[in-house]
Formats: structure tokens, sequence, C-alpha cells
């Protein structure tokens, strides 16, 4: 699939924190050894450079040789104007002296299981999930527990993990959602998260805090029995293994022009780390001035 486009990645690239990489080597291991043998070919894993967080997609649409946001339009059926220097202010504060971005908590959630949509339906707009309420660290995760979002996948489709902000690494179970609220300040500069919805739409009661890395792809369609059990194997280690807590920084960070979502790196055009951006915006709307000239703007 090749088409430019703009978004906001962490963790991209070669240089990722050791105990992410150990933690993404142990999730491809645990994939890999629940197939079959005569299954194997089925899970192609991304290199290990092109795995990465979206922090928020930047992707735009242009009408009239102007750039609007793509989310907006497409979820919310809204057209909004990217302001990049409303962006820049949005992003600067996201950034304390000697705090990283977020601290993301991977693994160790409970096993449950979210059934609010048919049995507690009015609990699907909050964060506790009825379903768990007596739980620890059981929250909504786009209709989905903490532990089944901790690792899910389609098949044939993208295979993810995922992990949540938190407080602090000595506060595992206090969840801010601060990614989600920074993904929501965006909106005011005319970009909105790819999951968030018209209030009308099934899913309009989303909110994305999820800080998701894709780790590869079902190739092709898996007996239901074979792709459950590999759920479930992945996640059963994921939720027995103690808690990864990552920091993300703002080295961590980068705004990428890129042909192919993937984001394997020859499909990356250009590349801005935010620390750049956040000393000079002009270094985005260059960025944005090469996907409005190619793209016919």
């Amino acid at each position: 699939m090749t088409e430019l486009n703009v978004t906001m990645v962490a963790f991209h690239g070669k240089t990722k924190p050791e105990a992410l990489k150990e933690l993404l080597r142990e999730v491809l291991n645990t994939v890999t050894s629940s197939l079959p043998t005569s299954l194997s070919w089925s899970f192609r894993s991304y290199d290990f450079t092109q795995m990465h967080a979206t922090v928020i997609g930047m992707e735009a649409d242009v009408a009239d040789g102007q750039l609007y946001g793509r989310w907006f339009q497409k979820n919310k059926h809204d057209s909004r104007l990217i302001d990049i220097n409303c962006l820049h202010a949005s992003f600067k504060n996201l950034v304390h002296p000697d705090k990283p971005l977020f601290t993301i908590r991977f693994g160790g959630f409970p096993e449950a299981y979210c059934k609010c949509k048919k049995q507690h339906p009015h609990a699907c707009d909050d964060w506790p999930c009825a379903s768990a309420l007596d739980v620890l660290d059981v929250f909504h995760s786009c209709d989905r527990t903490s532990y089944q979002g901790s690792f899910y996948a389609f098949s044939p489709g993208p295979v993810m993990i995922t992990g949540w902000p938190i407080e602090g690494p000595n506060e595992l179970h206090t969840f801010p959602h601060s990614l989600y609220q920074f993904r929501q300040s965006v909106e005011q500069c005319g970009l909105a998260d790819k999951y968030h919805y018209h209030h009308d739409h099934e899913n309009g009661h989303w909110k994305d805090d999820d800080c998701f890395i894709r780790i590869g792809s079902f190739l092709g369609p898996l007996p239901p029995d074979q792709f459950c059990a590999t759920e479930n194997a992945v996640r059963a280690f994921l939720s027995n293994r103690k808690p990864v807590v990552i920091d993300m920084t703002v080295d961590d960070v980068s705004i990428v022009l890129y042909d192919n979502p993937s984001l394997e790196e020859q499909y990356v055009r250009e590349r801005v780390p935010l620390a750049t951006f956040l000393s000079d915006p002009c270094t985005l709307k260059e960025v944005y001035n090469t996907f409005l000239k190619q793209s016919g703007g």
C-alpha cells in the first residue's frame, strides 16, 4: 500500500529501550511457539526497527490547496484545518523538565473479559469495566478489558500489543489516561485520533488511551480454534509476567512523512525528531509542504 502521509510515532528505528526490546522478543517467541509447524507460515513478524507506537496520527487530506485532518473528516464528518502553530503549543505542553512524556505499563493485567455491551451498556462510556469492578487494573480499552487489549490480532491482519500510561514507575496501579487526554487536546489543532468517532457512531464512546505496537501480521485466516489459542497464549504470558514499565521521552518521539504505513525504513521519506519540532515549528511546516506538493495540492 503506497500513500504519502504524516504521523507521530515513538520507539521507531533501531534505538529502543532495552526493556521494550526484551518484551518484544518475548512476545514474538510466544506467538511463534503457539503455532503448529503447519501454520508457521501464517505469521510474519515486522522488522524490529519498524515496530513503533503511534502517538497521534497526523494524516492529512488536501482540498483547495489546504491541509485538513483526515480523521476528523473520516470519523467525525467534520472538516478541520491543521494548525501547526497550535500543534507546536500543544506538544510543548507535553514536555516537563526531568519528566518523561508518558510512562507506559505493559503486562501484568489480570484475566478479565468485558461484557458491558450486552450486560452493562450504561458503563461502556466509563473507564471502569462493570464486568470486573472488583478486579485490580481492569479498565475499558475500546470495548476490551486491559487483559484483552494487552494482545489482540486479526486473521488475516495486524498483530498488536498494548500498554497504557501510568502515573509513574512506582504507581503501577494508577492510570491517569494521559495519552487519551493528549489525543483529545490536539483536536483544537485539527487532528482527531484514528479511533475516535462521531457520538452517533457505534464506537462513538471509545476513548483511545492505548500505546499500541504492531509486531507483525497474520497473512491469512487461521482456524478459529488456533486463532483463539494464540491470543490466549500471549495474553496469559503477558498477564503472568511482571509488568514492564517504559518511559517515553522526547528523544523517543518523531514525526515522519511516510509512503507506506508499515514504516519500514525504505518507506520513511522524512523524519523530524520531536525535539527539533519543539525548537523550530517550521520543520513540520516543511514536511507538510512536501506532502502538499506531492499530493497535487
